[in-house]
């Protein structure tokens, strides 16, 4: 995985783990509909297609993560 094997970032790549739930949501949902964009369009197409129920399990995933 590009944030590292526990989702803490890595470089440039930014931290996943122990976000707000909230955030990890809308910040998925506006990459996935292509309202969030950067130079880099990997999380774009890695969301494609991900439905709101998947994306809300995965953000309570990543903001749950053991420190």
């Amino acid at each position: 995985m590009a944030a590292g094997p526990h989702y803490r970032g890595q470089k440039h790549v930014p931290r996943l783990d122990n976000q707000p739930e909230d955030y990890l949501v809308a910040a998925m949902k506006a990459y996935r509909d292509k309202t969030r964009a950067g130079s880099d369009t990997n999380m774009n197409a890695a969301l494609y297609r991900v439905g709101d129920d998947d994306l809300r399990a995965l953000a309570h995933y990543l903001a749950h993560q053991p420190r």
